[in-house]
């Protein structure tokens, strides 16, 4: 992020080695490294003419959860960059200070935010919306009905737009969706990405995963724990697993988000994802004014948008 990568860029090499026909786990061992190391990358983003190369120094990274700041206009202007476990508490920290700060209206930024925490998007709902209401609950075909409302927490009541777009998933349609369907907030931008499932990681007795001991009794191995290394690879092997899904959840309204596809690979609902109130499409900048401006800067043409609708 802060040397200017984006949420759909494709990494095509890291330091020469071609990422292509590899794992996750394999491109990550390349990516990381000791910090204030070099890690040089071959990236290529949508609306670029080629790929663009940049070298980046390793740090340990500690991710915000929300970042926020002034707006011309007295708006407040908070982006959730995940919903991370602390999500709630920096949320509210964000909004106690532009509202110190004399803020009119806020807009909330969910753009490029992939989700998290179902139980963060309640907590990030409930911020703005007073009473017990309801944020989303799951169904599914073995699975109860779970419902979750919010428990009266709000600390904001002024004018709220929301940012979306086609990389807004997950926690965050359930944000925007439920803000939307109790008329809460202006939704701008372009369509969300259309995930409404739950699904459960189940291990296969086929291949069962190493056994370990569990030091801090959290249920999963953890970088340190020792391990049976049965492949002598020198590396916890998890075991086969299927992710099975088993519920999808649903908004306030009803509604699934779920982008879902039948047999012919036609999509099965044509209102799938959350659909903004205001349809503006974020232009994509040229590779050189992206190194030289922030994503805020960039852009600009959403936010004052949101910004004039709020006014």
């Amino acid at each position: 992020y802060s040397a200017g990568l984006l949420s759909g860029d494709k990494i095509l090499e890291v330091d020469g080695w071609e990422t292509s026909g590899h794992t996750s786990d394999e491109i990550i061992s390349r990516l990381k490294g000791r910090p204030d190391t070099p890690v040089t990358l071959k990236v290529f983003r949508p609306g670029w003419q080629e790929a663009q190369t940049m070298t980046i120094v390793r740090k340990e990274v500690h991710v915000p959860a929300v970042n926020w700041t002034m707006l011309p206009g007295d708006v407040g202007y908070l982006e959730l960059v995940n919903f991370s476990a602390n999500v709630a508490s920096e949320l509210e920290t964000a909004l106690k200070d532009v509202m110190s700060k004399g803020a009119v209206g806020i807009v909330l930024d969910v753009r490029n935010n992939t989700g998290g925490f179902l139980t963060q998007a309640r907590e990030v709902v409930e911020k703005f919306v007073e009473g017990k209401k309801l944020v989303v609950f799951t169904q599914g075909p073995s699975e109860k009905k779970k419902e979750y409302f919010t428990r009266n927490n709000a600390i904001c009541k002024l004018p709220l737009a929301v940012l979306t777009n086609p990389f807004s998933a997950s926690a965050s349609e359930i944000t925007a969706g439920a803000l939307q369907d109790h008329k809460r907030a202006l939704i701008i931008g372009e369509r969300t990405y259309g995930k409404g499932t739950v699904q459960n990681m189940m291990p296969l007795a086929s291949e069962p995963g190493e056994r370990f001991e569990d030091l801090n009794d959290d249920g999963a191995w953890q970088e340190g724990e020792p391990f049976e290394d049965r492949n002598g690879n020198k590396k916890f092997d998890v075991g086969a697993h299927i992710k099975l899904t088993v519920a999808k959840y649903y908004l306030p309204s009803g509604r699934c988000p779920h982008r879902e596809f039948d047999k012919n690979g036609k999509i099965v609902d044509p209102s799938w994802g959350v659909i903004p109130d205001k349809k503006l499409d974020l232009l994509d900048n040229k590779p050189e004014e992206d190194r030289k401006s922030t994503r805020l800067n960039s852009s600009h043409t959403v936010i004052s948008y949101a910004v004039f609708c709020l006014k």
